[in-house]
């Protein structure tokens, strides 16, 4: 990996529970990640995002059902910056108790719980043996 990527964009810093980790950026987008847990039938365990030297843990697995993940980019009218935000949440059953995260100054925004109906299955983790497939609408 280019080392100015750290210096450029966030990271995603990602353990897996087959004791493998994965960086998750712009080459390495969510897909790659969903999909070696998909063929592993393995789950993420540690989340951690870090922009150049300022890095958070924004998710550690304990006795959810699954590990939710939906980047966006946010542009306001008659500016040139974009805004990213990450919502990572724990899913519970059909809840997601999720935070929404800024970045890059990786900053907790909002904390809040949604419904797993309202997702895509990409969007989803899920533990072994745990097999809720959200309905899409």
């Amino acid at each position: 990996m280019n080392q100015e990527i750290y210096e450029t964009e966030t990271i995603g810093y990602i353990q897996i529970s087959d004791g493998s980790s994965h960086l998750l950026y712009s080459e390495n987008p969510w897909e790659n990640i969903w999909n070696y847990c998909q063929e592993k039938t393995c789950y993420i365990t540690k989340f951690i995002m870090g922009f150049r030297s300022h890095k958070e843990t924004i998710f550690e697995s304990s006795d959810e059902d699954g590990f939710f993940f939906v980047k966006s980019v946010l542009a306001n009218f008659g500016d040139t910056r974009s805004h990213q935000r990450y919502i990572v949440g724990k899913v519970y059953n059909t809840n997601i108790i999720c935070q929404k995260w800024g970045s890059p100054e990786i900053q907790l925004i909002e904390e809040e719980e949604k419904n797993i109906t309202d997702y895509k299955p990409i969007c989803f983790v899920w533990k072994k043996n745990i097999q809720i497939e959200p309905e899409i609408k």
